[in-house]
């Protein structure tokens, strides 16, 4: 079962594992930034803040594309309405925040290093036994 949600400085936080809470130089903390986070491990995390402290690990996601782009004068919404799997890495002490890469009929989710902006790796979902059932969402979405 997920913890509370956890307000701070750092505004609020969704602890995402079980038991008591950990110091934050043995966690990892994952934001949502361009996509929204529907599950993670296979757990309903849709109602929750969209910033998560997870342990270190391989951890699955299924994410949907939230985006804004400005061009211009022009700002352009992006959005999807199906989940896509995604394997995030989290080392201790780290800060993550998904992205997507967009074009004119796909998109991808990416994770950029909180600290620097520079994209990180994926993991494989085949690390921690495979992408979980998929989330029956209420409306077919």
């Amino acid at each position: 079962m997920l913890a509370a949600t956890v307000a701070g400085a750092g505004g609020c936080v969704t602890v995402a594992y079980d038991g008591p809470r950990l110091p934050a130089s043995e966690v990892a903390t994952i934001e949502a930034g361009e996509v929204h986070i529907d599950q993670i491990d296979g757990r309903d995390v849709r109602d929750k803040s969209q910033k998560f402290e997870v342990r270190p690990g391989d951890h699955i996601l299924a994410v949907r594309l939230q985006a804004r782009r400005g061009y211009y004068f022009v700002t352009k919404y992006f959005s999807s309405r199906d989940a896509m799997w995604f394997c995030v890495r989290a080392l201790p002490k780290h800060y993550y925040v998904l992205g997507a890469q967009v074009g004119a009929t796909w998109w991808a989710p990416i994770i950029y290093d909180g600290s620097s902006d520079v994209t990180v790796l994926s993991c494989s979902p085949d690390s921690v036994g495979g992408a979980p059932t998929p989330l029956i969402m209420p409306g077919g979405g």
